[in-house]
């Protein structure tokens, strides 16, 4: 986890000096060690397990081994320390029985794309982002080797792992990826969301049919909440495999929803509390008390 996040540090603390028109030799004069070009180190983290594990177990090793070795291992720091700082802000983690060894079963790019997309894509096309704005601003690409290499083995390990497939299922899968990128969501019910947008008052239960379809207490249902919630299944149930636009709209959805303090974000929420709003709401300012509880009761009633 430290080892991943200091990629993306370093990239930044560089990016930020080349803007603030601090060289490599300024930092020299002061002492600072952060002037040495930093090509391997990391590199070699990430490649000694295997290189250890093939010198053990083949007593030999070649440049093959150290070449693809780097790749490996930073996809599998990327994976571990993305899962990890999931589990601190959500303060939840559980055992999941994986099984062992390798698949041997080729993935199509849809598929990889939707696995690994907010792990390894994006964060590595971020990290070449940042090397080439540095170049672009002037700075020397060599002291952003490393970050540039990580921000390419990102991106290449999920497809430069999966197993071989033949060169007919290569272009099956190359044409299914177009088809997915171009294709449209098909999962938001766009008349039902303009009945409910543009109604001032709750909607009476013929209308709540004529969207939701028959079934349930209707008229105990929030139209508003009750809609978010089956987007939400639908884009789940498999639409995000069927369309890129799908993809996207629910993982902005999703970002939408962490930003409340409330939806599995309790982190954040409990720092913001302690730190932020117990001294705004302090007994001895009478003016600022709130009520959370009254407040979501408002809210709720409002259709917010």
């Amino acid at each position: 986890w430290i080892s991943d996040h200091s990629v993306v540090a370093f990239t930044s603390m560089w990016v930020l000096f080349q803007l603030a028109d601090i060289t490599p030799p300024d930092l020299g004069m002061h002492g600072s060690l952060a002037g040495i070009p930093w090509i391997i180190p990391l590199g070699i983290l990430n490649a000694l397990p295997m290189l250890v594990e093939r010198r053990i177990e083949y007593t030999y090793l070649s440049w093959s081994d150290i070449i693809l070795s780097i790749p490996f291992f930073s996809h599998q720091n990327r994976i571990t320390s993305h899962l990890f700082s999931l589990a601190l802000q959500t303060q939840t983690g559980a055992y999941m029985a994986s099984g062992r060894g390798l698949g041997n079963t080729a993935t199509s790019l849809v598929e990889i794309f939707n696995y690994h997309a907010i792990t390894n894509f994006i964060p590595g096309g971020k990290l070449i982002l940042l090397v080439i704005f540095y170049c672009f601003s002037g700075g020397d690409v060599l002291y952003l080797l490393w970050p540039l290499i990580a921000g390419i083995c990102y991106i290449c390990a999920p497809v430069m792992y999966n197993p071989k497939p033949s060169y007919k299922e290569v272009m099956e899968s190359v044409s299914q990826l177009f088809v997915w990128v171009f294709a449209k969501d098909e999962t938001f019910d766009d008349t039902g969301y303009r009945m409910i947008a543009e109604s001032k008052v709750p909607l009476d239960v013929a209308t709540k049919e004529k969207i939701f379809g028959a079934g349930g207490d209707m008229g105990s249902i929030n139209e508003r909440q009750k809609f978010a919630q089956d987007w939400e299944k639908a884009l789940k149930g498999g639409a995000m495999k069927k369309s890129l636009q799908s993809f996207w709209a629910f993982h902005w959805f999703e970002y939408l929803n962490n930003l409340d303090g409330d939806y599995n974000d309790p982190m954040s929420d409990s720092l913001f509390l302690e730190l932020f709003w117990k001294p705004l709401t302090n007994p001895a300012n009478e003016d600022m008390q709130l009520d959370f509880a009254e407040e979501k009761e408002r809210w709720d009633r409002d259709g917010y």
